[in-house]
């Protein structure tokens, strides 16, 4: 059995969580959050403030685009993608992105490193965003956009 420590137990944790149990079921997580309070749970996991030294993969469960590049820093942060999400022919996917429910990569798009397609946010063909960029839930970037690194886009 896997050990996901997922770094940040804010929303964007939680659905971390929600899309790691609909495609992993047999893994374990723990929320890895500063903040942490003792014996805190959150959606019945374990909520701690240091990493479990038996946790052997690492998630991303910040939306905030620079505390989610600090998380990540020095780690191999796993790439999530939902059941339902789509993916086009020659789209390539950074390390450490996360793509939520009904969420749609058009052909040919380059997604840099912890980048979010969150929940029915679409990127069309050709673009490229860069990284640590977080499309909200039911934002569009249409074709051929480019995208610097840290942007967030709203809906």
């Amino acid at each position: 059995m896997s050990k996901y420590a997922i770094m940040g137990c804010g929303y964007h944790g939680r659905g971390v969580a929600s899309v790691l149990m609909s495609i992993c079921e047999d893994s374990e997580i723990v929320f890895v959050d500063d903040n942490a309070q003792p014996n805190e749970k959150i959606m019945g996991f374990d909520v701690v403030k240091d990493i479990p030294q038996d946790a052997s993969l690492f998630a991303a469960g910040s939306g905030d685009n620079r505390l989610r590049r600090k998380l990540a820093a020095g780690r191999k942060m796993e790439t999530i993608i939902a059941k339902d999400a789509t993916i086009g022919y020659m789209a390539k996917i950074g390390e450490g992105s996360f793509l939520g429910a009904g969420s749609f990569v058009g052909s040919e798009v380059l997604l840099h490193e912890g980048v979010i397609v969150n929940t029915h946010a679409i990127v069309e063909h050709n673009s490229e965003i860069g990284g640590y960029c977080n499309i909200a839930p039911g934002a569009i970037i249409l074709g051929q956009c480019i995208l610097g690194e840290n942007v967030f886009v709203g809906a």
